[in-house]
């Protein structure tokens, strides 16, 4: 039995580290990449991270590098790549959100 997977579009925000320089955020973004690969998704574009200020310190950091990255997955992958994200100490933060499907008419 062949069973068609539908994949969903999602968006995942992050915060890194401020410390981390130019070079680092990029093989990080990659790495985060690579996971949603592992796990079945197909990575549409990212976002320029960035250095900002955060409005509330989070886990004592004032700063952080904000990205984000658009991607494909089934449904059912999500749930492991939260988990992933919440293990990585490198992430002070992420949320994935369900991306509204985009009407083509």
């Amino acid at each position: 039995m062949n069973e068609i997977i539908q994949k969903q579009q999602y968006e995942l925000a992050f915060h890194f580290l401020p410390s981390f320089t130019e070079t680092e955020i990029e093989e990080k973004r990659r790495g985060i990449e690579e996971l949603i690969s592992k796990s079945g998704g197909i990575v549409s574009r990212y976002g320029e991270i960035r250095k900002i200020k955060l409005a509330y310190p989070i886990k004592k950091e004032q700063f952080s590098n904000f990205g984000y990255i658009e991607f494909s997955a089934p449904k059912n992958t999500i749930e492991t790549i939260n988990k992933k994200m919440m293990l990585n100490d490198e992430v002070l933060r992420h949320l994935v959100i369900k991306r509204k499907e985009e009407n083509t008419n």
